[in-house]
C-alpha cells in the first residue's frame, strides 16, 4: 500500500496521507501506534514496540521489500520500481541494512545504510500496517502476537497464503451434493445493510457462487456494482 519522490524525507502531511491510504486498503489495526524503535544486529533488524504492548523484531530485507511509499512504488502505475535497489558487479550489494530507525508521529521511519540512492531518503511504515503483519513475519518478543482485531478476519485465513493457514472447511464439499450449492441472497437486504453485505461477500468467498434474488432493472444493478 504507496508513493513518495525526491531526495528528502516525506512531510508529516504526506506521511499521514500515506498512512490513511494504507489503513483503508490493508490493515485492520487502526488504533495502534508505534511506541519505540531501535536498530539491532548491525542494521539487520529493527525492533519495534507498539502501544498495545506487543514487541517484535522485523528483518531489514522484509522492511525494504514491504515498503510501499513512493520511493519504491510508482503512484501512476501502481508497480514497484525495479531500479531502486542497488546491485553491483563487485563489492557489496543492497542488503536491506538499516542505518537508523525511529518513531515519527506514531509511524516507523527507516533510513537505509547500503541502498544506493535510497540511502538518501527516509521510508515510512504506518504503525497499523506493521502491527498487522508483524505477527506473521516478525520475531515475536513480548505481548500478544496478533492484535484482537484479527478475529474479525478469521474467515479470510484459508485464502491468505501465509504459512500455517488453515484449509477451507471440508464440510463445504458436501454443498456440491445439496440444494445449497448455489448460495442465494436478497438484493435489497444486501445493499441496505453493511452486515448483510459482508455476509454475502463471505459466502461468495467460501462457496464461489452467490445468486442475487429480487434484483431490479439492469440499470440499477449496474449502479450497485459501480
Amino acid at each position: 500500500m504507496l508513493r513518495f519522490f525526491g531526495q528528502c524525507a516525506p512531510s508529516a502531511r504526506r506521511a499521514r496521507r500515506f498512512a490513511d491510504m494504507v489503513n483503508v486498503t490493508s490493515a485492520p489495526c487502526s488504533n495502534i501506534r508505534c511506541a519505540a524503535a531501535s536498530v539491532k544486529e548491525d542494521g539487520k533488524r529493527v525492533q519495534v514496540e507498539f502501544t498495545d504492548g506487543a514487541e517484535f523484531e522485523l528483518h531489514g530485507l522484509w522492511l525494504r521489500d514491504a515498503c510501499r511509499d513512493e520511493n519504491f512504488v510508482s503512484e501512476v502505475a501502481g508497480e514497484r520500481y525495479l531500479t531502486r535497489t542497488a546491485f553491483k558487479e563487485k563489492q557489496s550489494h543492497a542488503d536491506g541494512k538499516v542505518a537508523d530507525a525511529k518513531v515519527v508521529e506514531g509511524s516507523l521511519q527507516v533510513k537505509w545504510a547500503n541502498e544506493g540512492s535510497l540511502s538518501e531518503v527516509a521510508s515510512i511504515f504506518p504503525s497499523n500496517f506493521l502491527r498487522t503483519y508483524a505477527g506473521v513475519v516478525g520475531r515475536h518478543l513480548k505481548g500478544d502476537r496478533h492484535h484482537t482485531s484479527k478475529e474479525a478476519y478469521r474467515w479470510l485465513e484459508p485464502y491468505s497464503g501465509f504459512k500455517g493457514a488453515p484449509a477451507p472447511d471440508l464440510k463445504l464439499k458436501s454443498l456440491f451434493k445439496s440444494d445449497n450449492f448455489f448460495q442465494r441472497r436478497d438484493y435489497k437486504a444486501v445493499i441496505n445493510s453493511d452486515e448483510s453485505n459482508l455476509e454475502m461477500a463471505q459466502a461468495l468467498v467460501r462457496h464461489g457462487v452467490v445468486i442475487m434474488e429480487n434484483v431490479p432493472t439492469p440499470a440499477l444493478w449496474y449502479a450497485f456494482f459501480s
